[in-house]
């Protein structure tokens, strides 16, 4: 959630020098230059913006988002800052750049719960018989199939035995089918 507020307050912040961009030496001062990344700065504060939003309202590609959000903050303020012209000045440079490598950071390295408590996204994750997605957060986390909660699914190859991993040796397979199958705790 904090991500989500700080990036909201970033597209504001390069919002407002964008504009100041596209109308004093974009329009009134009659430069091109200055207006291209004037407009393209103004697009770049939008998907912060939106990628803020979509944080806080949990949505499924809010991760990706803030990802393509930060690499083009990153790039286009490194290169607005460029010489000869230098539209984009020092500070503006520091929070385009600094913050959009900040957030790519945390989003790229939080994978999982992690990712839910630095970003306020939901981890995903599936039933081990791959059908159905469910949330892993802890206000909406239900099982998508029926045996998820127990640790297999009846759609897995067998029950007590997952899609995934199993007994190897015939001993051991043995051992399982006479066991029946195995519960976990319920979530």
């Amino acid at each position: 959630m904090i991500l989500a507020i700080l990036n909201i307050l970033v597209a504001l912040l390069l919002g407002f020098g964008a504009v100041q961009e596209v109308i004093v030496p974009g329009i009134l001062g009659g430069r091109v230059q200055a207006l291209i990344i004037g407009l393209i700065g103004a697009a770049v504060s939008v998907l912060f913006l939106i990628s803020g939003i979509a944080m806080l309202r949990k949505a499924p590609n809010a991760r990706r988002l803030a990802i393509i959000t930060s690499i083009l903050s990153v790039l286009f303020h490194v290169y607005a800052a460029l010489p000869p012209h230098r539209n984009v000045g020092p500070p503006a440079l520091i929070i385009g750049a600094g913050y959009g490598l900040v957030l790519l950071i945390i989003t790229l390295a939080s994978k999982g719960e992690r990712a839910a408590a630095a970003t306020g996204i939901p981890s995903r994750r599936r039933c081990r018989c791959r059908r159905r997605t469910t949330t892993s957060a802890p206000t909406t986390a239900r099982p998508s199939c029926r045996s998820m909660a127990a640790g297999w699914c009846s759609r897995s190859r067998r029950p007590g035995r997952t899609a995934t991993a199993g007994p190897s040796t015939p001993e051991a397979r043995s051992a399982a089918a006479r066991s029946g199958p195995r519960r976990g705790s319920a979530m």
